[in-house]
């Protein structure tokens, strides 16, 4: 079971937020588990599937776990849809 840590202060989540939708993987993998160990889980699956790379694919597998199939099927559509932010 994943230990829940305290919500992050609003303006630190607003600046990880603005630097993961800019497109930066660090920021989007931050993000992702942050979102996890809140157990938001589909917003965390989104962002870890945005930013997975070998050392995500176990977390992202877990976390994807913890989603119906129709839940997964959306959030696909929302990475088809995505697009960074232009700076």
């Amino acid at each position: 079971m994943t230990k829940k840590i305290p919500k992050m202060k609003p303006a630190a989540l607003k600046e990880l937020m603005m630097l993961a939708e800019q497109g930066i993987k660090v920021h989007q993998a931050q993000l992702g588990l942050y979102y996890r160990q809140q157990a938001n889980w589909e917003e965390a699956f989104f962002w870890l599937s945005l930013a997975s790379g070998a050392a995500l694919l176990q977390a992202l597998q877990e976390t994807k776990n913890h989603l119906s199939a129709e839940q997964v099927s959306e959030i696909k559509k929302r990475l088809k849809e995505w697009r960074p932010i232009p700076v």
